[in-house]
């Protein structure tokens, strides 16, 4: 795994998995990760890490979505 950074904090019904990137594109990506619900909904809560995220979505909702870094922690229902 690249760097020790992990900005969801897994809880009740979530599996988060992270993965470095291609080293083509280690450069430009610290890492690519997962997270699977169980039964939704589930709260997910992000903290601070000053990255941006690009979320692609599967499911009934399909799409994607950039994130900045967030300024302050946040909680999401999934």
């Amino acid at each position: 795994m690249g760097g020790s950074r992990i900005s969801v904090l897994p809880g009740d019904r979530l599996r988060f998995a992270r993965y470095d990137p291609d080293p083509a594109l280690a450069r430009f990506v610290d890492s690519y990760w997962s997270l699977d619900v169980d039964h939704p909904p589930a709260a997910i809560d992000l903290v601070p890490d000053g990255m941006v995220d690009i979320t692609f979505e599967y499911g009934m909702r399909v799409g994607a979505y950039v994130t900045g870094a967030l300024p302050a922690a946040v909680r999401y229902t999934h």
